[in-house]
């Protein structure tokens, strides 16, 4: 086997470490500091920590300019892809809302709930009301809340419009 081999394969396998434990811990955290455990503080170092873990695990180094000085903020941005999560959550500790789809994906759907993730059902009127009014709780409560308001990846050319439940 290679040498580029061997490190895919390490860093798959660290990748694969690093999942499980992040569960574990957010699983322990939830049962220790109960389900709003992600605002702690000891929660947001927690998930700030690991999410710094993950952009070493796969390569990304991350600039941040701007961020929001302190909680409560809401956090807009595009998404390009599935890598904004991690690289905002690395640097700037936040709820992000995400489509419920998203909730029932293996694995990472239950790690994203047990992280405080808020998810929405973009059909539905009666839960965009409702997620109107777990937002603007979030962030009465001092938290902060990162969202894409296009709903969807984009190459990040041009802005598409917002969903509007959004």
């Amino acid at each position: 086997m290679g040498s580029s081999r061997r490190l895919a394969a390490l860093r798959i396998v660290t990748l694969v470490w690093h999942l499980i434990t992040g569960m574990a811990v957010a699983m322990g955290q939830r049962l220790r500091r109960g389900a709003q455990w992600h605002q702690t503080p000891q929660g947001k170092v927690a998930i700030n920590r690991w999410m710094q873990g993950l952009t070493r695990i796969l390569g990304l180094k991350v600039e941040a300019q701007h961020l929001p000085a302190d909680e409560p903020a809401l956090v807009v941005a595009n998404h390009i892809s599935w890598l904004d999560i991690i690289a905002i959550a690395s640097v700037c500790p936040a709820r992000f809302l995400a489509k419920d789809v998203v909730r029932r994906w293996p694995f990472i759907g239950a790690l994203m709930a047990l992280s405080g993730t808020l998810f929405i059902r973009r059909d539905s009127l009666a839960d965009l009301q409702a997620t109107t009014l777990t937002l603007t709780s979030a962030l009465s409560a001092g938290q902060r809340i990162a969202v894409f308001p296009e709903g969807t990846t984009t190459d990040g050319r041009d802005m598409k419009p917002f969903r509007p439940g959004l």
